[in-house]
């Protein structure tokens, strides 16, 4: 026969702790269930927060529309208007996503872009001057 002996650390007068202790062991698995509740929707809440807004809001893909001022004399003759020309397609490169800070692979794509090429097409139709037009013909897009 074995005996362990060892000496009891809480007071004379309390009794021991025994291992079931009714009404909290009933309780528990609930509260344990309930903690690990929180986490997963602390968890959810991060990453909603992290991944920014839902599809359809605040789209990136949207028209940028940028308005280029002209008067009557950028469109008197050829060379005004070219200089003209020169500035709309400078606005079309923006408003299609390059700009002086892109990097040189997404600014070449953008300077090849049908959305560059549009805007500036697009932009000398509403204008409709013939020296613009005479521009666009005798120099094509700028590059």
């Amino acid at each position: 026969m074995m005996s362990i002996t060892g000496k009891n650390r809480q007071g004379a007068g309390s009794p021991a702790r025994t291992a079931g202790n009714g009404a909290a062991d009933r309780f528990w698995p609930y509260v344990e269930a309930a903690g690990i509740g929180l986490i997963i929707v602390l968890g959810l809440l991060v990453l909603l927060v992290l991944h920014g807004p839902a599809h359809g809001q605040d789209d990136d893909g949207a028209p940028v529309a940028i308005r280029v001022a002209y008067s009557a004399a950028d469109i008197r003759d050829v060379a005004h208007a070219r200089l003209l020309l020169a500035r709309l397609d400078r606005t079309a490169l923006a408003a299609c996503g390059a700009d002086s800070t892109s990097l040189d692979g997404l600014r070449a794509a953008a300077e090849q872009s049908d959305c560059r090429r549009q805007g500036v097409l697009r932009a000398v139709a509403r204008i409709h001057a013939p020296a613009l037009d005479q521009a666009l013909r005798q120099d094509g897009l700028p590059s």
